[in-house]
């Protein structure tokens, strides 16, 4: 199955949107999904300079340390400012706002149709 990954983040009253999996580029598998995912959701924090998120970049760099990638570890790690939420076992958001909401961030996991089927 493959899998694609896509966020939205709102800072600085500037909107980026960014995906993988897309044009191309095939994520073949849960777990690449998953990595995927942290990386964007940790390059995409860092470019915060707000000090509650970039705590949140360095839990999340330091997590990807982890042989096992457990996300409902993350998120009981995490300030309340970053939620893991599930619709299927391999269907997950990664949301995350500060108290102010002058920042958010969504990024979703998805199983994607391959083209032949």
């Amino acid at each position: 199955m493959r899998y694609t990954v896509v966020g939205a983040s709102y800072h600085q009253k500037s909107l980026s949107v960014f995906y993988a999996g897309l044009d191309g580029q095939e994520i073949n598998s849960y777990e690449a999904a998953q990595e995927e995912a942290l990386r964007l959701l940790e390059a995409e924090l860092q470019t915060s300079s707000q000090p509650e998120i970039q705590a949140l970049a360095e839990t999340v760099s330091d997590f990807q340390k982890h042989e096992v990638l457990d996300l409902n570890d993350l998120d009981n790690k995490t300030s309340e400012a970053l939620s893991v939420s599930w619709f299927d076992d391999h269907h997950f958001v990664i949301a995350v706002m500060n108290a102010k909401e002058s920042y958010q961030l969504h990024l979703e996991v998805l199983p994607t149709l391959d083209a032949e089927d």
